[in-house]
């Protein structure tokens, strides 16, 4: 099943949909590139795991946890501190989903939104160097919210707290996916976390 729909897409990264079919837009782009980048942050087995899981009449709460959020603690130094994950859907309409989805789709049609002058992200008439922004934007807003292994961790999901307070150690702090499956994977011992990296990859 998707977590989003077009109705995500909105805001800084508004699709027209007044001259295309949601319908054919759904399955085009996002039902397969929710799984892609599914997959990618957290392993084809979760992913079928939570697909299979969430369908069912009565989901198991962790399943309602990734998709709809929940808050969680971090421990450091004896203290708490509490995390709120946003969850795979939201009523405030922000997902890593989308914004991926979003960059996906720019880089796919960049051309043809230039050349009829389509509005993208309200703003008519975008140049070259336009797209490129957006497209970037995105791709960085949904590399925020997937998260990533602290610098210093030795990436397979051991996370080595240090001692000082740096960028470094307010990354495990960040309401991202990263930290909400390392904090709670215990509930998700099939999560194979790969990181979501992104650059100039389109031809402008």
């Amino acid at each position: 099943m998707n977590y989003t729909d077009y109705t995500y897409f909105t805001g800084d990264i508004d699709i027209t949909f007044e001259n295309q079919d949601p319908t054919g837009f759904t399955r085009d782009y996002i039902t397969p590139l929710e799984e892609e980048i599914s997959v990618r942050v957290m392993g084809r087995k979760l992913y079928n795991e939570s697909q299979a899981g969430i369908i069912e009449p009565t989901p198991d709460q962790k399943w309602l946890d990734l998709r709809d959020g929940v808050e969680f603690d971090v421990e450091f130094e004896g203290i708490t501190y509490p995390v709120k994950w946003n969850g795979l859907q939201n009523t405030e309409k922000k997902s890593l989903l989308s914004y991926y989805i979003y960059a996906e789709w720019l880089s796919k049609n960049y051309k043809q939104l230039l050349g009829t002058g389509v509005a993208i992200a309200k703003k008519k008439n975008a140049t070259t160097t336009d797209v490129r922004e957006y497209i970037l934007q995105s791709q960085s807003k949904a590399k925020a919210l997937i998260g990533d292994y602290p610098v210093k961790s030795d990436k397979y999901q051991n996370v080595i707290l240090i001692d000082d307070i740096d960028v470094d150690l307010i990354k495990i702090f960040e309401p991202t996916l990263f930290n909400f499956l390392y904090h709670k994977r215990a509930d998700y011992p099939s999560w194979v976390f790969t990181p979501y990296e992104f650059g100039n990859y389109f031809d402008i």
